[in-house]
């Protein structure tokens, strides 16, 4: 698998919001953790694989998805912190959770 095979969440230049849109041609699984630590607590997840998603069976307290289009929360990026982005997760225009995505499977809009 090469880099191209990932799909990755994508900063959007204009206001920070994240996005991914589903593709089923590329593997993804990325959690957003509540801290900057692999081992901290799982809070969202997307995925391509239904298993994954369906019936959120990680336990995710912000849900599991195959991409951002089906929350029902926004998520925003706020700044770097080491190997991890630090977004949070607005609900109804109030901040309900700080989310940290590994680097690696977060990319700026060009």
């Amino acid at each position: 698998m090469t880099r191209g095979d990932i799909e990755k969440l994508i900063v959007q230049k204009n206001d920070s919001s994240l996005y991914l849109y589903g593709n089923i041609r590329k593997d993804y699984r990325t959690f957003g953790y509540e801290k900057p630590n692999v081992n901290s607590k799982k809070l969202i997840l997307f995925s391509v694989f239904t298993n994954y998603v369906k019936n959120n069976p990680f336990g995710c307290s912000l849900g599991s998805y195959y991409q951002t289009s089906d929350m029902h929360i926004e998520l925003k990026f706020i700044s770097i912190v080491g190997t991890f982005m630090k977004t949070i997760a607005i609900k109804d225009g109030l901040q309900i959770a700080t989310v940290y995505f590994l680097k690696k499977c977060v990319e700026f809009e060009r």
